[in-house]
């Protein structure tokens, strides 16, 4: 008897990777080629380090909702529940939208402009993998989830 396949959402898996490749890579070119925008160093910690502190807080969030219902956090698995409580009353897409507002956070408090170049192209990569879990969500939980969608936004 062969064991049963595992049902595949056909998202891409890997998000956060995308970030942390677009930080690394703006953080090279920042060795080489510095650009510094903000002058106070007391101004980029004051800004920078709350920001990260804040959506890591919303991101810890997300992830505890998703598992109190039972359902995976990896976009590549199975969606068991349509979840719609703590910060996914606010966003469709906590976890996207707090690991943009981390890199923002990280990008301002070491004062590198490079990462900032990338985040635009990031956010765009992100866009196509939200669109793909809406068609996914809509399949799954059909009404259930077009009334979820016109309730919340899918950011802010």
């Amino acid at each position: 008897m062969k064991p049963q396949a595992k049902e595949d959402t056909g998202i891409f898996r890997g998000p956060p990777i995308l970030y942390l490749a677009a930080f690394v890579a703006g953080g090279a070119i920042h060795s080489a080629f510095p650009i510094h925008f903000l002058l106070a160093d007391w101004l980029r910690l004051a800004i920078g380090l709350p920001t990260i502190v804040l959506a890591g807080g919303s991101w810890i969030a997300a992830i505890l909702a998703l598992r109190r219902a039972g359902t995976a956090v990896d976009p590549g698995k199975p969606t068991t529940a349509l979840v719609a409580q703590g910060p996914f009353r606010f966003s469709r897409n906590p976890l996207y939208l707090s690991l943009a507002v981390i890199y923002l956070g990280a990008t301002i408090s070491l004062d590198m402009l490079w990462p900032l170049v990338f985040l635009p192209g990031v956010l765009a990569a992100i866009g196509l993998v939200v669109r793909q879990e809406e068609r996914y969500l809509e399949r799954k939980f059909g009404q259930e989830y077009l009334d979820y969608k016109a309730k919340v936004r899918r950011w802010l």
